[in-house]
């Protein structure tokens, strides 16, 4: 809509009748004038660093287009550009090619996308065109919702049971009259959202919830009322029958664990750098193996042989998944997390981490024989800090980012570790913040529908994403990769919310407090929506 139409005049009559309305010559030059000023800022920033790129593409309104942005290790993000892709080929020649301008700045030391085959071409060609170290990084968070596709293709009976489960919820949620009782009694249920695994969890989660109350309300109102047509009243009655069948929720309920274990650690990799990345993965790998073995996974029929071949192709997809992310940078980096080596023991997969380190990072990041020859050997030192020796300075098993940042900068082992170090903290282990731009772009969607200049449509995403950065009375917005995580988290003992009773279900004995812990509704939130743009894991 246009700033002078008659009805924006109205709209600010009477939300500010004193505001006078700007013309669109103003509203050009204003945004022109800002554009450049945070060209500027752009410009002086990419002369700093060390920063991640983070990269994605998406198709709005019939078109394509590739957001790019920048993220420091305080987490600070900066929107560099949004580009049309409408005249290029989205190959990985193409995509290396439109990149290119920003991975050539040293400032910038990880590159990361999602796990489309062309754009982790693109960004290994692109790392291995610089002379000095850049790292090609995979987006772990949408990893790891390849890795719950895959668990549920494993699983035949689970596959089929969230299936019925998403039908029927897809059903209810269409009738408007039966949909608005649900949410006047406080009920939710979410079906699963195409291409974002990670909803699956989140609509097996609000199904076992409130599954029971769901199908006495829809008991009471009647199908047969609530349809428009015969057909609707038929699906109703459909999904009436499958919201009784306590066999579904059970079937959907013992699978639960290892669904949730996954799309936490999905949770995990949205806020995570890649010093934690190995932390996770090890984390995850203790709590897939504590829900296979106290999860009961025998559908009627099976034989236990049965499942223990489920069992085992659960595991192999595990360290299928483990070895396509954890590359031998990967794994090194996992050294700059301090935090594993505050307790007294060194937790298993860190001895690997130096050996690599040892090998592989003096080489990479110094060219003197004599460097490198220190940086080992500070190393050593840096790992030998343990046991009645400890350093009282590292930061403790439950330090917050933020802190470990600091520790590395002001109390950290030696001066080549720093520099090491606060590269690879700078490095996300999510192109989460580029979904975020998606998220902004579709809301301004009428800018590309009125078919604007893709110059002016960049502008406007940079300065709607960017204005704190010349705006001086303007709050900077809460980063949005700041680890809120830790590595080293164990199972809470106490069930949270949300607690059922499973036993009396299945008719089995199994770990109560393992079966039946349920995530938060804000956690649900989160899982739901997090990043996933693409099916591709090759």
């Amino acid at each position: 809509m246009s700033v002078e139409s008659n009805m924006t005049k109205l709209f600010f009559k009477n939300l500010a009748p004193a505001y006078k309305c700007p013309t669109r010559f103003k509203v050009r030059a204003v945004l022109d004038s800002t554009a450049a000023e945070l060209e500027d800022y752009q410009n002086k920033l990419l002369q700093k660093g060390p920063f991640c790129l983070c990269t994605d593409g998406a198709t709005i309104s019939g078109l394509g287009f590739l957001n790019v942005g920048i993220m420091d290790s305080s987490g600070v993000c900066f929107h560099l550009d949004h580009i049309s892709m409408s005249e290029r080929e989205s190959t990985a020649v193409g995509l290396a090619e439109v990149l290119r301008p920003w991975t050539r700045h040293k400032s910038v030391f990880g590159i990361c996308a999602d796990n489309a085959a062309n754009i982790q071409a693109a960004i290994a060609m692109l790392a291995a065109e610089r002379q000095d170290f850049a790292v090609p990084l995979r987006c772990m968070e949408h990893g790891m919702q390849l890795l719950l596709k895959d668990v549920r293709a494993a699983i035949p009976w689970l596959e089929k049971a969230t299936k019925e489960v998403n039908a029927a919820i897809r059903t209810v949620r269409r009738s408007k009259k039966f949909f608005g009782k649900l949410k006047a009694s406080g009920l939710v249920l979410q079906h699963r959202r195409k291409t974002r695994h990670n909803s699956w969890s989140t609509m097996a989660v609000k199904w076992v919830q409130h599954r029971a109350k769901v199908a006495e309300l829809l008991r009471q109102e009647g199908p047969e009322k609530l349809g428009h047509s015969t057909k609707q009243r038929k699906k109703l009655q459909t999904a009436l029958l499958a919201l009784e069948r306590r066999a579904l929720e059970a079937r959907v309920r013992r699978a639960l664990p290892v669904m949730w274990a996954v799309t936490s650690a999905s949770k995990v990799f949205a806020c995570a750098r890649l010093p934690e990345a190995l932390g996770v993965w090890c984390l995850l790998k203790c709590r897939l193996e504590e829900a296979l073995d106290t999860c009961d996974f025998k559908d009627s029929g099976e034989s236990n042989g049965t499942v223990d071949l489920r069992k085992d192709k659960v595991r192999e997809l595990y360290a299928q998944r483990r070895q396509q992310f954890c590359n031998d940078v990967v794994l090194a980096a996992s050294v700059f997390d301090p935090r594993p080596l505050s307790g007294l023991e060194e937790p298993d997969h860190m001895h690997a981490a130096f050996v690599m380190a040892r090998k592989l990072l003096p080489k990479k990041f110094f060219d003197s024989t004599e460097v490198q020859e220190a940086c080992v050997s500070d190393l050593d030192d840096y790992r030998a800090k343990k046991g009645l020796f400890r350093d009282t300075d590292f930061p403790a098993w439950d330090a917050p980012l933020s802190e470990v940042i600091s520790w590395w900068k002001s109390g950290q082992p030696s001066k080549p570790l720093a520099v090491m170090a606060d590269k690879f903290w700078s490095c996300t282990t999510s192109q989460g913040q580029c979904e975020r731009y998606w998220a902004l772009a579709n809301r301004d969607r009428c800018a590309i529908r009125n078919r604007l200049a893709i110059e002016t449509q960049s502008k406007l995403q940079s300065v709607a994403i960017n204005l704190w950065a010349v705006v001086p009375d303007m709050p900077e917005p809460v980063p949005p990769s700041m680890s809120g995580c830790l590595s080293f988290t164990k199972l809470s003992e106490a069930p949270s919310r949300g607690v059922c009773g499973v036993q009396s279900i299945i008719k089995r004995d199994v770990r109560q407090h393992v079966q039946d812990v349920f995530p938060e509704d804000d956690q649900l939130s989160l899982a739901s929506s997090s990043s996933s743009s693409s099916d591709s894991d090759d």
